[in-house]
């Protein structure tokens, strides 16, 4: 893909991140972090004490999306007040609601980072992205809804076809929140009675699925992985697709601990098939392939995303900069540098934790305002 055009000399662009707070906020202020001489970068919270709020160049308050007319309304009154040139969805909920925006006011369609209504669902709901992968002819892992009029019939037959262990998860959510490993009957019984969840097969198991209780109810605990495989693309304005860097993952308490690079032809190959059929159903801007290898050695998909994720900043080092090759390409030049990072298969990525202070008096005026500049 060629290289955009280099940024005029001055000139510079607004960024708003919705839900600057989240981790994909984080991870791209991350990621930007030393390239933002081009960049305003505006970022939007529900809440006033996120750290992440005082890294940008200003930050407004807005309400959560629960309260969907007080949330569209003062989405609307910011828009209009910033006049963003390129707007970031944080989280699965946000993509959403700027889908719908972008059917509202199709003038504001090359601003967002996000696609059609129906393709947002596709990446946004985990029972809409099974329905999309099986109208297509593309795999993914075996999926039933306990919203489905058959819920408890179509359950039991996953089981019996796949045994335990059996996931169960919110359709709609990330970060494994919510989510449960099901070892037996009344456990699965249980959950089918529970409306907003599917089902899966547990593919990959790993041996250790509950804690050792021998010695005590340990205090914390979570159900170790450490082979989550993805890649990353994304599609353009005009519908090309471009494929990222394919990685497998170490997670803990559904945050990403450690990356590895991975050279494997066969997972790239079935993200440009996603993306392609993607792009035909109307989706813009990034998408994520989550998978587990099956016994057979194939790789069976687990989940698609429509936006960047919490590793965002950490691929850099993997030798994908994703920020930049996105953003420049919707903000039409070279406002992000780009680095000249190259990684090659096994290269790692460790997570870190940092702590950070707030300016003085920053908090205070955003919450009584609503609206904090630098």
């Amino acid at each position: 893909m060629p290289l955009p055009e280099p940024a005029p000399p001055g000139q510079r662009k607004t960024l708003l991140i919705t839900a600057v707070g989240s981790g994909v906020g984080r991870t791209v202020l991350q990621s930007l972090q030393g390239r933002r001489e081009r960049l305003r970068v505006v970022g939007l919270n529900s809440r006033a004490d996120a750290p992440e709020n005082f890294q940008c160049d200003a930050a407004w308050q807005v309400p959560e999306t629960a309260q969907r007319e007080q949330h569209r309304r003062r989405l609307w009154e910011i828009l209009e007040a910033e006049q963003p040139d390129l707007v970031v969805p944080g989280r699965d909920e946000d993509i959403g609601v700027l889908a719908a925006l972008a059917e509202e006011r199709p003038d504001w369609v090359p601003r967002l980072l996000v696609g059609s209504t129906a393709a947002a669902r596709v990446v946004s709901h985990k029972m809409c992205s099974a329905d999309f992968a099986q109208a297509r002819g593309l795999p993914f892992a075996p999926t039933v809804s306990t919203d489905a009029p058959d819920a408890h019939d179509a359950a039991w037959r996953l089981q019996r076809q796949h045994g335990f262990p059996l996931i169960a998860k919110p359709a709609q959510g990330n970060g494994s929140r919510g989510v449960r490993v099901l070892l037996a009957p009344d456990q699965l019984q249980r959950q089918i009675g529970r409306p907003g969840l599917v089902l899966q097969p547990m593919i990959d198991a790993p041996a250790q699925l509950q804690p050792d209780l021998a010695d005590g109810v340990p205090f914390f605990w979570g159900v170790p992985e450490h082979r989550l495989f993805a890649l990353r693309g994304w599609v353009s304005k005009d519908g090309a697709v471009h494929a990222g860097c394919t990685y497998v993952m170490t997670m803990v308490m559904g945050r990403f601990e450690r990356m590895t690079r991975v050279g494997d032809a066969g997972l790239a190959a079935l993200g440009m098939r996603y993306g392609w059929a993607l792009a035909s159903a109307g989706w813009r801007g990034p998408f994520h392939l989550q998978c587990k290898r099956a016994p057979n050695g194939e790789q069976v998909p687990i989940e698609i995303n429509g936006r960047l994720g919490g590793g965002t900043a950490g691929r850099r080092f993997l030798g994908y900069d994703e920020v930049a090759e996105v953003f420049n390409h919707w903000l039409g030049g070279e406002f992000v540098p780009r680095d000249a990072l190259a990684a090659p298969a096994g290269a790692v990525v460790i997570s870190r934790a940092d702590d950070c202070g707030l300016p003085a008096g920053a908090l205070a005026q955003l919450e009584a305002t609503g609206c904090w500049q630098a």
